[in-house]
Order: structure tokens, then sequence, then C-alpha cells
């Protein structure tokens, strides 16, 4: 790092803070340490070139500051001292990318930090809550971890009197910042906080640089990262992928967005999605299924078991292991933090964050879940969330202990709705295995008409979007299961394997929105044949039409 000596102003090189030692005088005192400057920018600051040329240097506006800190580090016997603006060289990407990434220590290892707050008036003693708030240093990224990092701190007003410092002005700066006192009184508490709660401290601070809005935390969450100007919200993501490889905190997806059509995205795009979160703690609950969880190329893959909520149909949760205060104290209910997820054909997509009671949540069998980390909003989105998006299976008087199902593919099977997952894809096909105790199978196969093109369907079914179709085959059709059972699973959903094996399909479309009902006999347990019935339908289901396929399996007596 390069220091300021207090004496000439030229610029002096140390490899550690440790090595800051003056030397000594004719008073005999070697002076260790050195004292750091927080501030925000304005005209006229002196970069690291221009120190280089002190004439020079001492014509610009930003001089002034260098020379009242230095001024200040000699009345406290100290020969050193960082201020940011001309102690990086910034033409050089790797110095620059070095001292950002070593600025949190920089400003925890230094002896005392300056706070100087320019549009503070001059007065005398310790500054007010309120003279204190309006301060544009309270707006600033950067500021935040130089609030955070040092032990001492002491607060100068625009004439460099001292107005207080990180003691005695404690509780008007937690107010104002909403930072936690166990942090301004220590860093090393940062890892006790919630990621989302630190995320909140930073939610109302700008920066000139869209990327310095990751950059400037960093040394909050403890991580590195190498810098890339020009990426824009992409650091931000970027920030969170790598807290994210270094910590088991769900918080950090308790982020909130813009409602139903806002975001989709597992990581926020900004730090104020997290405005909300700052009374955010983490949960010890050996009740709640523990996660952990690895990041792909475009999926997170966790290992945790999803719940549902009690009342509700359709969407899953994950539970964030965190919580927040409830809104009546005197409430014996517990309201936890949740990320609805909705299945879609690659994944989970993130429908946003939500406060529930943790009573209400029943936790479904530990399993490994992908959650999409970006869910583009096209025009296939509208698409998703038609009707096709999800073909429901029933199950009518079907005993599943004589008659058990199998679905495939059983990643887009949701047992939650009974429901396979199509994402509005032409070339989703969905596999319903009934298998007996007689070893006597029935396939049952759907799917969208789009995909009928590469199965000889109709071309005036084809052309409709709203459209399923069905195809249903016994043991007893030797030939057809034949073939069948010699194709993989992945065969079984493809329809170009399907149509190659001679599957004939009979489809319906939404502009005659009846049923197409077709069936076929299997042998049950006992050697009495059972009569399959499937009815596939397309109904009215609000203003849309919803895909179902009904199935029942009675004895033939019974018909």
């Amino acid at each position: 790092m390069w220091l300021i000596n207090c004496y000439t102003y030229a610029l002096e090189y140390f490899n550690d803070p440790e090595d800051a030692v003056f030397p000594k005088g004719v008073d005999g005192k070697g002076y260790d340490g050195y004292l750091i400057l927080s501030h925000t920018w304005g005209d006229g600051e002196v970069s690291f070139h221009e120190m280089h040329d002190i004439k020079g240097a001492r014509q610009k506006k930003g001089f002034r500051k260098i020379e009242s800190m230095c001024n200040a580090a000699r009345q406290e016997s100290y020969g050193y001292v960082w201020v940011d603006t001309c102690c990086i060289d910034k033409s050089s990407s790797a110095e620059l990318t070095e001292s950002i990434n070593s600025m949190f220590r920089w400003y925890r290892e230094a002896d005392c930090c300056v706070v100087y707050l320019e549009d503070l008036a001059p007065g005398e003693g310790n500054a007010t809550e309120d003279q204190l708030r309006p301060c544009r240093w309270f707006t600033r990224g950067w500021t935040l971890q130089e609030l955070i990092a040092p032990d001492e701190i002491k607060f100068v007003d625009a004439s460099w009197t001292l107005r207080g410092t990180k003691e005695t002005l404690f509780a008007a700066l937690h107010n104002i910042t909403g930072i936690d006192n166990m942090v301004l009184r220590s860093s090393y508490n940062l890892d006790r906080v919630a990621v989302a709660r630190r995320m909140s401290w930073a939610a109302s601070r700008e920066t000139t640089r869209i990327e310095d809005k990751a950059y400037c935390l960093m040394g909050i969450f403890g991580v590195n990262m190498p810098l890339i100007y020009g990426e824009r919200e992409r650091a931000f993501i970027r920030l969170q992928e790598t807290i994210a490889q270094q910590s088991d905190d769900l918080s950090l997806f308790a982020w909130v967005g813009d409602g139903w059509w806002g975001r989709r995205d597992l990581f926020a795009d900004n730090p104020l999605r997290f405005e909300t979160c700052g009374e955010v703690y983490r949960l010890d609950d050996p009740v709640i299924p523990p996660s952990s969880f690895v990041i792909g190329n475009n999926t997170i893959q966790l290992s945790t078991a999803l719940g549902y909520i009690e009342g509700e149909e359709g969407d899953l949760v994950l539970h964030l292991q965190c919580t927040k205060p409830p809104d009546d104290p005197e409430t014996y209910h517990r309201p936890v933090l949740v990320l609805r997820l909705r299945q879609s054909p690659k994944g989970f997509i993130r429908l946003g964050s939500d406060v529930v009671d943790q009573s209400s949540i029943t936790f479904r069998d530990p399993a490994q879940v992908s959650i999409l980390k970006i869910a583009k909003l096209d025009s296939g989105f509208s698409k998703w969330r038609s009707s096709n998006s999800f073909l429901q299976v029933q199950l009518l008087d079907v005993d599943v202990e004589a008659l058990e199902p199998i679905y495939l593919p059983s990643h887009l099977w949701d047992p939650r709705s009974s429901s396979f997952a199509t994402g509005a894809s032409d070339s989703f096909i969905g596999l319903i295995k009934l298998v007996s105790r007689a070893d006597t199978v029935c396939w049952i196969f759907c799917g969208l008409v789009e995909t009928g093109a590469a199965l000889g369907l109709p071309e005036h079914d084809v052309e409709v979007d709203d459209s399923i179709w069905v195809a249903v085959i016994p043991t007893s059709n030797r030939s057809n299961f034949t073939a069948l059972a010699g194709l993989t699973e992945a065969d079984l959903s493809n329809c170009y394997s399907l149509s190659n094996a001679g599957i004939r399909f009979r489809a319906m479309y939404r502009k005659d929105p009846t049923s197409l009902p077709m069936a076929c006999s299997i042998k049950g347990h006992d050697g009495t044949p059972l009569r399959i019935s499937v009815d596939p339908r397309i109904l009215a289901d609000g203003n849309r039409w919803k895909s179902v396929v009904r199935i029942t399996a009675k004895t033939e007596d019974s018909r």
C-alpha cells in the first residue's frame, strides 16, 4: 500500500500495513501505524500521479484535505496517512483490484480513521443526530465499510473541528445507518449478522459507478473478486454468487422484487432489493431441514426439503432459515421467510420471497432441487403462464396400492399439484405408467399438439396453441409394447423415438373443448380385468383453459 509521509508529502510504498513505521526523528521516537481518511469525493481531488508534483498538487482544491489530514496526524505523533484519492494508482488495473480487495483490511488496521464531513457546519461539542443525518457521507456506498471496519473513528466538521467519536456518537450512528450495535462495536461480529440484513445497510447508498455498488461491499462479506468495470449490474450478481460459494446463509435469497411481473432471477440486481431486510436474522432450528447448494452455469443445485403451505395449492416453498420479529410481539407464532418456487421444465423458478407462519409449512422428503439463476421474461413467459404451462393428471377411482402410477419425466412431475410442468414446450411428452401387481402395464402418453408435427397429426391441429394429445398403450398391444420396452427413459420423452416405434396418437384442440375418451384393459393383481379409461379434457379455468388428463381404473364387471 502507498502511504503519504506527513512531513514531506511524498508517497512511500509498504508491502503490509504493519510495516508502516516512521523513521526515528531527533526526539528518538519511531511512530508506528498510520491514520486513514474517510470522506466524500468532490471537484479538484488530487490523483496518485499528481502527488509526484507537490507544487502542482497544492494548486488543486482537494489538496486541502490531504494537508489537513497530515496536520492532524502530526499532532497525534503519526508519520503516515492514507487517502484514497491519491494513494491508489488507478492507471494500473492490477493495483486498483488489489487495493479495493484490501481496502476493508486497511481501514480495520489503521490506528484511527478520520471522517471529514465537509457539509457539517462548524461548531463545538458532539454533533447531534439531526446535524449528522443530512450529511452526504451517510449516503455513499464506499463509506459503509469505512464506518464498520475501524475500531476508532473521529468525526470532524468542515473546519476540521472534532465533533465526536464512534463511541460518543454510537446511538446516532446506529439510528442513521441501521447497522447492528455489535457490528459498530467490532467489525469481527459481521459474520453473526444475516447476509440479507447486511445487504439492507447498503440499500439506500449510491456510488458513481454501478459496479461499485458490489465492489464496495466485498469487505462487508469477506469475499474477494476481480474488478470488471463495464459489466454494470452483473457485478452485484457476481458478488452474490461469490457469497453463495462461501456461505450457506439462505437469507441471500430473501430480497423483494416488483410484484408478479417483477424479476424472476434468483439473484437481486441491486442492493435496494434488500431494503426490507433490516430486521432479518438467522434461525438455528433443528426442525428446519438443512440445505447445501452448488452453483452451476444457470442453476443452483440444492440438497434440501421443499415444503408447501397448508391450504394453498401448486407452488412450493424453500425455507430460508431466517425470520423477522412478529408484528404482534405477544404472538406465539413465528414468522419465517420462504422463497416461493414454481416448477418449470428446466428447473424451479423464483416467484418471490414471502413471510409465513412456520407452523403452516409441511415439508416433503429431502431431494435434489434445481433453481434457475436466470429466468428470462420474454414472450415465452406469457405462454408459460397459459393453459399448457401445466398438464394436470387426475386419478379417479384408482387404487394406487393395486395399480402403481409412475410419472416420467420425473423431474417435471409435481406431486403437490398432480401436474407435469410443460413450460408450454412443443417438445413436451409426459408418461403415466400404470403397473399392476400382476406385472401388467398400461402406458399413457400425453403432450401438446405442436408435438404432432413430428407425429404426423393433421396440420389443422398443429396450428392450435392450447391443445393436447394422448395415446394409451396396454400390455396386450404386443407390437407397441415390445417397441416401448426397448426404449430408454429419455427415448420415452422423445417424440421422434415414439414416432419411429409406430405409436399412434389422438389429438384434440381448444376450439372444440370437449373430452376425447379412450380405454383399454389390463389384468389386475388377482387376474381380474381392469378397464383403464383415459379422458383428456380442456377445461375453462377462470380466463384460461386448463389441460387435464383424467384416468379411472375399474374392474370390467363394475362398468
